[in-house]
């Protein structure tokens, strides 16, 4: 941000009693798991909407930090699944795009769906956790011709 110098200032006072206790990212907590249609075993999903932030001081005009572009993209982690059963190797060699979506939380009022309608496969690497093989899977994600949609978060 733009600097402002610090001042003496007294703390302000903190309510946390509407806060909803915060529930892990885990089976129970976290369903309605896709990736390009397949739902599989979910490790973990990550999301960087990788904003480009530029600093402006230009002469007769307001001192102002701008988002110039930005790229979303991530990564999904799930247990492996037979080439068979989801390619996503083929996937990540072609131009098709598919869905990524998850729900988390479990009360109506404390739940948060995260939807991307059109990500693109990078590069898929195997892995292993816990002596299981895993599929690192990192994704970008697109707009469609609408624009400015590369993902949603709806919460119910």
């Amino acid at each position: 941000g733009i600097y402002n110098a610090p001042t003496d200032t007294a703390a302000p006072a903190v309510t946390y009693s509407n806060q909803a206790t915060p529930l892990i990212f885990k089976d129970g907590n976290t369903s309605a798991f896709q990736f390009f249609s397949y739902a599989g075993c979910l490790s973990s999903v990550s999301f960087n909407l990788a904003n480009e932030i530029i600093y402006r001081e230009l002469i007769g005009c307001t001192k102002e930090i701008l988002i110039t572009d930005r790229k979303p993209a991530g990564d999904v982690v799930i247990e492996a699944p037979t080439i068979a059963t989801k390619d996503y190797f083929s996937l990540a060699l072609g131009t098709s795009t598919g869905n990524l979506t998850f729900l988390h939380g479990t009360t109506a009022g404390n739940r948060v769906t995260f939807t991307a309608s059109q990500v693109d496969v990078t590069q898929p690497t195997y892995g292993d956790q816990d002596g299981i093989a895993i599929l690192n899977l990192p994704y970008v994600a697109l707009p469609t011709t609408a624009g400015n949609n590369e993902f949603s978060l709806a919460f119910t």
